[in-house]
């Protein structure tokens, strides 16, 4: 085996676990718990598909103020601390629908929904997805030579985020059917909905928390 040959085996492995893996975890995202996790998965060894609702999810109390696009329909789980929803409710009441941070998040724990509540077992994140198609645009480009150009990683970004899902297209190529959306993407696409350049519509991260800020470790 040449060391080429070794090089792009362990680039495909690599690429390769950071997919299964991410598809592997997605079912056990943001749980704080082990009793909760367990409660609702035992011991995950497989590909698992998630349940409906996340006792810790906090999707309910997130929001998205662009004008383009992303959610499609999974807007309405991005209530964003929407003050009516607590209207009436006795303190106790909301106190409830509190997440274990104290995040007011109006929903119950038996009704707070999943991250990934529209992924089948074995299907990626919404940022798998992502990171799957800044390698094939990479790959691609290297191929042809042309090496990296951000104007056209940017512009393939927007169509996938803007493509409506379908449920029933398990790869994911051309969009994905997440239900979560990491804060870098709303910000990104509310600042492109200001009508920023794409190229000035990232989101400064010491500002925000965000797996986007481990994107370029992923990518180096």
């Amino acid at each position: 085996m040449t060391d080429n040959t070794l090089d792009r085996s362990r680039v495909a492995g690599s690429l390769y676990g950071l997919l299964v893996g991410d598809a592997l975890a997605m079912p056990a995202h943001w749980f704080y718990s082990p009793e909760k996790l367990r409660a609702d998965y035992g011991d995950i060894s497989g590909m698992v598909a998630p349940r409906p609702t996340h006792a810790e999810s906090m999707v309910q109390g997130m929001s998205y103020t662009g004008t383009w696009d992303i959610l499609h329909d999974k807007a309405r789980y991005y209530t964003g601390h929407q003050s009516n929803t607590g209207e009436g409710l006795s303190q106790a009441e909301k106190d409830a629908r509190r997440d274990d941070h104290g995040n007011y998040v109006g929903h119950t724990p038996d009704d707070r929904v999943h991250y990934h509540a529209t992924l089948k077992a074995g299907q990626n994140t919404a940022n798998g997805c992502l990171t799957r198609l800044a390698m094939r645009y990479l790959a691609e480009a290297n191929e042809d030579g042309d090496g990296y150009d951000p104007d056209e990683h940017l512009r393939r970004l927007q169509d996938y985020m803007l493509a409506p899902p379908e449920p029933d297209n398990d790869q994911q190529l051309i969009n994905h059917n997440d239900v979560y959306l990491d804060v870098y993407l709303r910000g990104f696409f509310t600042n492109a909905s200001q009508g920023k350049s794409l190229r000035d519509c990232a989101l400064t991260q010491r500002d925000s928390w965000s797996i986007g800020s481990l994107d370029g470790v992923v990518l180096a």
